[in-house]
């Protein structure tokens, strides 16, 4: 029955609200509507139930960008899929909860952002191998691409908070960005999508 109580997606979302560091397991026990007694006979420390949150988050990540790379047809198509993915999975992102992390175990946050970060290089040069098969992309700048995109899907504003991007700005930035990549015939096939956007999705 391990785990069985423990809702790990609300207790994520208290994080992103109010940080890992300062929220303690009564507050966890008490927005679960358990006991404290009830939370220790699932987790036995705070750091493990960290832990166990951010892996199961990362888990549902990793399982819905793979179900994009899997189902998708065609290579723009996959990779617009996954950068919308990645901005839409980021948006609930705090700067209370990135600060708190690194001063709860900044190992804990350079290893969460490493798994992030090699995921998303792993999977868009997945997607450059591919288009460059069909002769979309140019292989050569797929590691290049890949942070440039994940630099860019978690800037931060003045303020610290993520950007909050409209779909127009998205839409925006995967163009510029990902015409760098492609070959003469890959722009006129990026330039056919994205003047009939409802295609990319469809």
């Amino acid at each position: 029955m391990k785990n069985k109580v423990l809702d790990l997606d609300r207790i994520m979302n208290l994080y992103f609200r109010y940080g890992v560091k300062n929220l303690t397991m009564d507050d966890v026990a008490q927005e679960l509507g358990i006991s404290k007694r009830t939370l220790y006979q699932q987790v036995t420390t705070k750091n493990e139930l960290v832990d166990m949150v951010l892996n199961d988050q990362f888990s549902k990540y990793r399982e819905a960008v793979s179900s994009i790379v899997d189902k998708e047809d065609g290579s723009i198509r996959k990779l617009y899929c996954v950068y919308k993915l990645i901005a839409d999975f980021f948006k609930p992102l705090t700067p209370v909860f990135v600060y708190s992390l690194n001063k709860m175990s900044s190992k804990l946050a350079e290893e969460l952002h490493r798994k992030y970060n090699d995921f998303i290089v792993e999977i868009f040069g997945r997607i450059v191998d591919e288009g460059e098969e069909e002769g979309i992309f140019l292989v050569r700048f797929k590691d290049d691409f890949a942070r440039l995109v994940a630099g860019y899907l978690f800037q931060t504003n003045e303020k610290g908070a993520v950007l909050q991007m409209a779909e127009i700005d998205l839409n925006n930035a995967f163009y510029l960005q990902t015409s760098g990549v492609c070959t003469d015939h890959g722009r006129k096939v990026l330039n056919q999508l994205m003047d009939n956007p409802k295609l990319l999705t469809a």
